[in-house]
């Protein structure tokens, strides 16, 4: 994973470096790799084994936003944790949202 110094405040620097220290194990252990693209906005992070974006994560003041997404196959799940967003409500329907504060 490359760093991303430019893209975020100090704040959610530190605590992209913190999630990424919590995920890079866990990629080893899978022998997986995990690609970290930046744009403007985000960043997201690709499994090369499963060869799709995971998460992708969004810097605000002070915190970070995370998104997990959900694979294919669980976009079918009964619980609804997964299921499409009407059009009107954008990326605030997530129900895999997770908001990072230091």
């Amino acid at each position: 994973m490359e760093k991303t110094t430019e893209w975020t405040s100090g704040t959610s620097r530190a605590i992209m470096a913190g999630l990424r220290e919590r995920v890079r194990p866990v990629a080893i252990r899978r022998r997986d790799r995990v690609e970290e693209h930046v744009g403007r906005y985000w960043i997201s992070w690709r499994s090369r084994n499963r060869n799709r974006v995971f998460a992708e994560i969004r810097a605000l003041q002070g915190r970070v936003q995370v998104f997990i997404l959900p694979g294919p196959r669980d976009l079918r799940d009964s619980a609804g944790l997964a299921r499409r967003a009407p059009r009107t409500q954008g990326w605030g329907w997530f129900r895999s949202r997770i908001e990072v504060s230091s």
